[in-house]
């Protein structure tokens, strides 16, 4: 087919495009091209003759299917004359007569074979659940902007004289401080492997060469000079397994001390993130170390057995009730004579609401739920927490679903003492404001599940006395006193059971474990 372009008046060339078939492929197909010709008015002239061709996504295959064939005037035309037909025919079946014979006998039962094997494969793979989407840190990503893959080489690290960018000595290698007695000093087995590259001017990222010079210039010529690498891939493992050694006492400490700070408020070690010299020393070193050598002797390193045990003890079980006597001897409850009251944390408190206004959705896993609107995206963005709306089904998930931006906090779960995102809190700070007060009577997401509960208090009874019943079985697991019957009944008839449900909220039996 011959495309004319024409335009002012003057004359233009023509490009004509000569397409034989369309090549199959696995889900589509390729547009195979044969002949391109550029022409002048008369067509006397072709002048993408022998012209280089570039293009920015071709596929060749072999000889009959190359840039070159598009630009060497031989281009694919009907055959017209009956005896050249009549050959091609002939050809054509002398070709499959050969192709027969040179096949062997079973391969079409072979072929039929195969596709109902896949066929069977495809439709087993439908049934699979769909897959998950996994946020994870990774090497081989393609490039956006400034950011680009490392491809599993970590860039050279090297020694900086007096601390300046500017004066890099010796390149360093993966490394670890000796953080207990029988620690190794290296990664051995990084070590031994390039042992015959490194020889003996390798060292750890904490060593250093001892003929290095402290001068910037022959710093720089020593760090050229040291040209070899690691895989990073078997540096992290190496780390792993310094890290996991039988004889390292550090890691196992630190895990079950940081479970049993989460189970039971306080830790053993008052420092979690500390178990240096400066930390402070357990309350209970035997049990610590009890613990530590179980999580470190099972198989698996279960974490649930850990707990399981924790869970499961007298000491979990104990009461919150204060005995003077002990606390004349114990008053902080470093030895756990009593169960430690502790208030929810600022998540929990949220989820706790979204569970009473019966709309917590349970589902694990998935895309995080973002409880703000941004507002110029284009620019610095702002995350504007007052705008979002409590009542959007898609933030009624889980606290630990929630999207959480590091420059800009949520001011409610803030206000409630939600730990700092940006950095490493082991421990959360509990502290009693004013404006803790008010988040929890005021701030929408109350408002929102207070509303809620309030249309199921409705549907709950018709009786006053019932419906503070129901309501205190469910927030506060427990009836009303006589006293907390006779304030609530008054304050649901002249307020209504949302405000009724806003009561409860801001209640020490609400708000505190015991």
């Amino acid at each position: 087919q011959t495309i004319v372009v024409s335009g002012d008046g003057k004359p233009l060339r023509y490009l004509r495009v000569t397409a034989t078939k369309l090549r199959e492929r696995r889900d589509d197909f390729i547009f195979a091209l044969g002949e391109i010709e550029l022409l002048n008015e008369g067509a006397a002239e072709n002048f993408a003759r022998q012209a280089t061709v570039t293009a920015k996504d071709s596929i060749e295959q072999g000889v009959r299917w190359g840039t070159a064939n598009l630009v060497d005037g031989i281009y694919y035309r009907e055959l017209t004359n009956p005896s050249a037909f009549e050959e091609l025919q002939e050809l054509r079946g002398r070709r499959s007569k050969i192709e027969k014979e040179l096949r062997p006998t079973d391969v079409e039962q072979r072929l039929a074979a195969m596709d109902k094997r896949l066929k069977s494969l495809n439709e087993e793979l439908q049934t699979f659940p769909e897959g998950r989407m996994v946020y994870a840190a990774a090497t081989h990503f393609p490039r956006g902007g400034q950011f680009t893959a490392t491809e599993g080489k970590p860039r050279p690290i090297h020694l900086l004289i007096r601390g300046d960018m500017q004066a890099p000595a010796e390149r360093m290698t993966p490394g670890a401080l000796p953080l207990w007695d029988t620690a190794p000093n290296l990664f051995q087995g990084l070590t031994d492997e390039r042992k015959h590259e490194q020889g003996s001017s390798t060292h750890a990222a904490t060593g250093h060469h001892p003929h290095a010079d402290t001068s910037a210039s022959d710093g720089r010529a020593f760090a050229k000079a040291m040209s070899y690498s690691w895989d990073e891939a078997k540096a992290r493992a190496e780390l792993a397994r310094y890290l996991t050694r039988k004889d390292n006492p550090l890691v196992w400490r630190s895990i079950v001390n940081r479970l049993w700070l989460w189970t039971f408020g306080t830790p053993i070690v008052g420092t979690p993130n500390d178990f240096g010299r400066s930390g402070m020393q357990p309350t209970h070193p035997e049990l610590l170390d009890y613990l530590a050598a179980k999580l470190r002797d099972d198989p698996q390193h279960s974490l649930k057995s850990i707990i399981r045990i924790l869970v499961t003890s007298k000491t979990y079980r104990r009461s919150s009730r204060i005995d003077p006597t002990m606390a004349e001897r114990d008053v902080d409850n470093a030895y756990l004579w009593r169960a430690n009251r502790r208030r929810l944390t600022a998540e929990e408190f949220r989820d706790s609401l979204l569970v009473a206004a019966g709309v917590l959705n349970r589902q694990m896993g998935g895309k995080s739920f973002q409880d703000f609107v941004i507002e110029k995206p284009e620019h610095s963005p702002h995350y504007e927490y007052h705008l979002h709306d409590p009542a959007d089904s898609k933030s009624h998930r889980r606290s630990v679903y929630r999207f959480v931006v590091r420059s800009q906090p949520q001011p409610m779960l803030t206000t409630l003492d939600c730990a700092d995102p940006s950095i490493s809190t082991p421990r959360r700070d509990e502290s009693t404001t004013a404006l803790q007060a008010l988040a929890a009577w005021n701030n929408r997401v109350v408002e929102f599940a207070a509303g809620k509960l309030g249309a199921r208090i409705d549907e709950a009874s018709e009786s006053p006395d019932e419906q503070i019943e129901w309501t205190c079985q469910l927030l506060l697991g427990r009836s009303a006193s006589p006293l907390e019957q006779e304030v609530l009944r008054e304050h649901l008839h002249n307020h209504g059971p949302a405000s009724l449900a806003r009561v409860l909220f801001n209640m020490n039996a609400f708000v505190y474990l015991d």
